[in-house]
């Protein structure tokens, strides 16, 4: 599999087949440092975000905060900024479950 098929998958949104795709580069590689290989992470962590596999990207770019290149770390940041963002406009859990308030008893009957 090429990282090409993957990312074009991406670029049409096609989510599902982008991250099986881009899981096995990563898988693949063999070098856990070449630009290509942290490409596809980012890609991956993308592809993630975009298929609702919200816990898998942000494992993903907690990975990458970390990276020496201070352009994949700032990219990383930027992406758990949005992230935090989101949960604190919709009220996602810990667990990546929306929560929503129940109606109290007293407002059943009304």
């Amino acid at each position: 599999m090429s990282l090409e098929e993957g990312l074009k998958c991406l670029r049409l949104k096609d989510y599902p087949r982008a991250v099986e795709l881009l899981e096995e580069y990563c898988q693949q590689s063999a070098n856990f440092y070449s630009p290509l290989y942290v490409q596809a992470k980012m890609a991956l962590a993308r592809a993630y975000r975009g298929n609702h596999q919200r816990q898998q990207a942000i494992a993903l770019a907690l990975e990458l905060e970390n990276h020496l290149d201070q352009e994949v770390s700032q990219w990383a940041k930027r992406l758990l900024t949005i992230f935090g963002a989101e949960q604190k406009t919709i009220g996602i859990t810990t667990n990546g479950v929306k929560s929503r308030s129940l109606p109290r008893q007293h407002d059943l009957h009304r």
